[in-house]
């Protein structure tokens, strides 16, 4: 589902922000 990938991407963003 679309909603499933939007959270994975956001989630990445964030462990990307926090690196």
């Amino acid at each position: 589902d679309i909603k499933i990938i939007l959270l994975t991407l956001k989630v990445v963003l964030l462990g990307t922000d926090a690196k």
